[in-house]
């Protein structure tokens, strides 16, 4: 059923089609950069999130919760999407979320070939380019290798010792950024 962009927040919800992408905007907006990351099992890693976002963001918490459910669940239903276009750019908001969610769908075996990352220039964000330059960007396939560096990757940024993060920097990635 078409295609589905899936980006860390709502800045490009009203661009996108302006631009010619058509689809289906999923925003991801759990700010995994921030606060507490590490939890055994999804619901009890949602509950935390949940805490640390409405105390820090001053949300309400079942407002959080019911956001970040929603959020978590539509990555669940991303198979009925022929491809799913990631619009994450190069900064840390980005890429750690980027990382959360190649954690999340390393698994999902039936998303192969259909997972697209956006070229991120590694200068402007995506909401800065005019509607001729995002309807220009020609997505790149995801490799099994991408997939699995960011569920590596989430792995060492959500591990209590820094040490596994630390080691993984220090070679080469099959992400850009």
């Amino acid at each position: 059923m078409g295609t589905a962009h899936l980006r860390c927040g709502d800045d490009l919800r009203a661009r996108l089609p302006e631009a010619g992408w058509a689809g289906d905007y999923l925003a991801f907006a759990d700010p995994v950069c921030q606060g507490p990351a590490g939890a055994d099992g999804l619901m009890a890693y949602l509950g935390l999130r949940a805490r640390f976002v409405a105390l820090h963001y001053r949300a309400p918490l079942q407002a959080v919760r019911l956001r970040l459910g929603a959020e978590y669940a539509a990555l669940g239903g991303l198979d009925r999407f022929e491809r799913v276009l990631l619009w994450f750019e190069h900064d840390l908001w980005d890429q750690a979320a980027l990382i959360r969610v190649l954690g999340l769908l390393a698994e999902r075996r039936s998303l192969e070939g259909r997972l697209f990352l956006m070229p991120a220039d590694g200068v402007r964000p995506f909401a800065a380019l005019s509607d001729a330059e995002l309807a220009a960007l020609v997505p790149a396939p995801l490799s099994r290798s991408q997939i699995e560096a960011g569920a590596l990757a989430w792995e060492a940024f959500a591990a209590e010792d820094p040490r596994a993060l630390d080691a993984l920097w220090r070679r080469p990635s099959a992400l850009p950024h």
